[in-house]
């Protein structure tokens, strides 16, 4: 009991650790960049959940900050992200839809997973590391940390709109 609680908790110190990092890296390199980091690190960690496991308690509780570190920075970086892309007046409903994403994916994950595991724990992790590399690749390619940066919504003139419309 004692040992499970540990290890659930583990991820809550790395995560409580990078919440002040995750807003002012997000305002530093761009939370395009800071975004990028935080996924790639709590997959890497993530996907060796199972490694960490067979090598004993202690890495997996090394194993499960380390997640935590890269999941700490998600939501100020979202916030940090949302004031470059998301008018003042639409903020509120924006952010709120924005953030429901993750309870959605965790609905998702809840009733995908066991059947994931039938297979193998190894698929469960290797499987959701996949599709975080999938949406690590299309955030490359599609995504920016501004309109003012991202060519499509500068040449429609989007950009320019969002920016005499926010506060940031």
């Amino acid at each position: 009991g004692n040992q499970k609680g540990n290890v659930l908790s583990a991820f809550f110190v790395g995560y409580f650790c990078t919440q002040l990092l995750g807003g002012y890296l997000a305002r530093r390199i761009g939370s395009k960049a800071t975004l990028l980091i935080a996924v790639a690190m709590w997959t890497t960690f993530d996907a060796l959940t199972p490694f960490a496991a067979r090598l004993g308690v202690t890495w997996l509780l090394l194993d499960r900050i380390g997640m935590g570190f890269g999941e700490g920075m998600l939501f100020p970086t979202q916030h940090a992200l949302s004031s470059y892309w998301v008018p003042t007046h639409e903020r509120a409903f924006l952010i709120t839809f924005m953030s429901s994403g993750q309870d959605v994916g965790s609905v998702l994950a809840n009733a995908v997973t066991p059947h994931l595991a039938e297979a193998g724990a190894w698929l469960v992790f290797a499987s959701w590391a996949g599709l975080a590399c999938l949406w690590c690749v299309a955030c490359v390619f599609l995504g920016a940390s501004a309109p003012e940066l991202h060519n499509r919504c500068r040449q429609s003139g989007e950009a320019s709109w969002i920016q005499q419309h926010r506060a940031a």
